[in-house]
């Protein structure tokens, strides 16, 4: 399941790179993989309450897709422009 959605965020980011631009896709990838991290950190704080098990897991599965979206590969992008063949 990890594997499926990091290569749907890299397709993501494949055919979205040239309509978004790098730093766009890189902050709002940035920003979902911060809020995915904070709200799971929230559920574990409050488990007792929430008692849905099934919260962290959606959160997981959109933080791996937001990972490959642009953390992930615009570096490598970045590199290759920075050092071409």
């Amino acid at each position: 399941m990890t594997a499926s959605l990091q290569l749907a965020g890299g397709l993501s980011c494949i055919f979205l790179v040239h309509k978004l631009g790098k730093r766009f896709l890189s902050l709002v990838s940035m920003s979902l993989c911060a809020t995915c991290i904070l709200s799971i950190a929230t559920y574990t704080l409050f488990k007792e309450e929430i008692d849905q098990s099934w919260i962290p897991l959606v959160l997981f599965a959109v933080m791996f897709y937001a990972l490959n979206l642009g953390v992930s590969p615009i570096p490598w992008m970045l590199v290759s422009e920075v050092f071409p063949q």
